[in-house]
């Protein structure tokens, strides 16, 4: 039985600042004593100066390649997934804003499978499936309170972090924050890793769950990364849930400056009343205090694994090999905004700035050998 009594809590925090292209010599300068150092460039760009041409994006919340090499970009401020070739030209907008059948109210998740796209509509409470060429296929149902709302295409299944609720007769029921992988219904079909939670007086507040960030392989491995201050945490698993790597390190924590603890971030908050959603955005004060050792997580082509490091405070990958061994060390470069989402998939590297200085975009990335 999936169910539990959540304090719903949708937030999305881009940190704004100003980048000193001085300081990328100095990472590099650090970490050359690591394996080779490749450098990340941005060839292009899609989406244009608001009043420009129709590519122009509100807020992206997600972006990523396509088996085709075009780009899916799914904007929350115009609630829409668009497909876009590598040149900019709009190939297709899939679905529209409704209550009906292949329609959504508020996507915030977006994977690319093999057969096409899921996105995961919060405030609609379910997942919609799409075929390659944009057609509605059906709609997943079934999760309380909330379906998943950052999921991975894995070949053709898709990958979420979920809440499970064990109620058994007679016992007192069991909460845990699971890692798995969905197919055509609310069920896992592979559990890949659980991490039981507390409950006091029926209620678990969302804030104390452990936070992930995971990716899924070429060949339908995944990979999970725990999100922490205070330790390096990386699995894999294949295809049928058999084991691959176990990276665990204990890290000191490392306070941010006093220059990054006034630094405002940008909130996407969400509000459901009566069926209907409302997105609202504000400008706060960062509640952190240390820097997360581990930020993101993707794989590529080959299977190896790029890890996003925060424990610097300038964003550089440690890149592994499937079986764990440390490859590379990349850094972006100055042709890439120093708040950028990256989204790195075995289809291609892209970054994406969802709260720029100037107008919203996509990067498409060069480097790793992509």
């Amino acid at each position: 039985m999936r169910a539990i009594a959540v304090y719903l809590s949708v937030l999305v925090a881009v940190i704004s600042g100003c980048r000193d292209s001085s300081q990328d010599d100095d990472i590099i300068g650090t970490i050359a004593c690591e394996p080779d150092t490749m450098v990340i460039t941005s060839v292009d760009t899609l989406g244009n100066e608001l009043g420009g041409t129709p590519d122009v994006f509100a807020m992206i919340v997600e972006a990523a390649y396509t088996q085709e090499g075009n780009v899916a970009v799914l904007d929350a401020g115009k609630i829409t997934l668009q497909v876009f070739s590598a040149d900019g030209a709009e190939l297709l907008a899939i679905g529209r804003k409704g209550s009906g059948p292949g329609e959504y109210q508020l996507p915030l998740g977006l994977a690319v499978t093999d057969y096409g796209f899921v996105l995961s509509d919060i405030s609609g409470g379910k997942l919609l499936r799409y075929d390659n060429y944009g057609e509605f296929i059906d709609e997943i149902t079934g999760f309380f309170p909330i379906p998943p709302v950052r999921i991975k295409g894995a070949g053709d299944r898709f990958l979420a972090t979920d809440i499970f609720m064990d109620v058994s007769e007679g016992e007192l029921p069991s909460i845990s924050m699971d890692f798995v992988a969905f197919s055509e219904g609310s069920d896992p079909v592979l559990v890949y890793e659980s991490y039981p939670m507390d409950m006091n007086s029926g209620m678990v507040n969302s804030d104390e769950a452990p936070s992930f960030a995971f990716a899924a392989g070429p060949d339908g491995e995944a990979y999970i990364a725990l999100l922490s201050d205070s330790m390096f945490q990386l699995s894999g698993y294949g295809p049928q849930g058999e084991h691959l790597l176990a990276i665990e390190e204990e890290w000191d924590r490392i306070p941010l400056s006093q220059e990054e603890l006034e630094e405002e971030e940008m909130s996407i908050s969400l509000s459901i009343e009566n069926g209907e959603s409302t997105l609202g955005t504000s400008r706060n004060r960062r509640t952190d205090t240390h820097r997360n050792i581990i930020e993101d997580i993707g794989v590529d082509c080959s299977g190896n694994v790029w890890v996003q490091m925060g424990d610097t405070g300038e964003t550089y990958f440690r890149i592994y090999s499937p079986d764990g061994i440390l490859l590379h060390i990349a850094v972006p470069d100055a042709t890439i905004a120093e708040d950028a989402n990256y989204s790195i998939s075995p289809h291609g590297l892209l970054a994406y700035d969802s709260d720029p200085q100037d107008w919203p975009k996509v990067y498409l990335l060069q480097g790793g050998g992509q």
